[in-house]
């Protein structure tokens, strides 16, 4: 029989590490222990996983999972609330609407205001006591209640968390154009602030869409909220009534019975999405 010495080297080494992958803006943290992946850096058997990474203090970042990492803490600014850019040197943690409960689906009303003109018929006949009931042509003013109805937003809740430790001098820099929301008043070192999405939500970029492309009505700017109307057109049927008819005289002015169509344009409301403007910082 022969005995192989197995050497300083051939014991089991058991690695540990803590990975922090960054896509279009947001953080999420993995720990691999053994060559397995553990969701948010939470293992069994009593394992203890420090993770640590290279993003500057006060990087602010979403997470999926139930705690914030080692490093980070709950950013209360943001809970309930969607981050939007901040345009140029404004102010970072101003905040725009009440923020919203867990699964709201925020609801918004509209008034309508208008105005129709009735034709006008004459009776011969008698104006006086026998007629009651008869409405008087001309403009009248109407004003009409909406119900209130869904914003529909499509939005998914993820924890939010704020960078309060230093960053690990060992971990690699966070990628060339990476996207990160900062509660600081400045970009980092090494960080610049990009134009085109200042005071913009931001949306994954559609299968053959073009990154950076800005659409739609100008940016937001600090604390605003972004209201919108409606025109619309409907229409009514007037009722007939019976009248006491005389000869010999004549009596003018009344509706004449028919179907009207008006125009009204509704007030100007705010869909009212929560949001806090950040600083946002693209990776040089």
């Amino acid at each position: 029989m022969h005995t192989r010495n197995a050497g300083p080297f051939a014991a089991v080494r058991r690695a540990m590490f803590a990975s922090v992958l960054i896509i279009g803006g947001c953080a999420s943290e993995n720990a691999i222990i053994d060559g397995v992946e553990v969701d948010g850096g939470m293992v069994d058997a009593g394992a203890s996983v420090q993770s640590q990474d290279s993003l500057p203090a006060g990087a602010v970042s979403f997470f999926r999972r139930s705690a914030c990492p080692v490093g980070w803490e709950a950013f209360a600014l943001g809970a309930g609330r969607t981050v939007v850019p901040s345009i140029g040197r404004d102010p970072v943690g101003n905040t725009q609407g009440e923020v919203l409960a867990s699964g709201e689906d925020r609801q918004h009303v509209h008034r309508f205001m208008g105005d129709v003109t009735t034709d006008s018929v004459s009776y011969i006949g008698i104006a006086g006591e026998a007629n009651h009931g008869l409405g008087r042509s001309g403009t009248y003013a109407l004003s009409l209640a909406g119900e209130a109805s869904s914003s529909g937003i499509p939005y998914v809740q993820q924890l939010i968390c704020r960078k309060v430790g230093a960053p690990h001098p060992q971990r690699a820099a966070a990628p060339s154009g990476t996207l990160m929301f900062f509660s600081t008043s400045a970009c980092p070192p090494g960080w610049a602030q990009p134009p085109l999405s200042q005071g913009r939500y931001l949306v994954g970029l559609p299968v053959g869409g073009k990154t950076g492309l800005a659409f739609g009505s100008p940016s937001l700017m600090t604390t605003e909220a972004r209201r919108h109307q409606h025109a619309a057109e409907a229409s009514f049927q007037t009722e007939s009534h019976g009248i006491a008819l005389a000869s010999g005289s004549g009596a003018g002015g009344y509706v004449k019975d028919s179907r009207y169509t008006f125009q009204a344009t509704s007030t100007q409301e705010a869909v009212d999405f929560p949001f806090v403007q950040l600083l946002q910082c693209q990776k040089q």
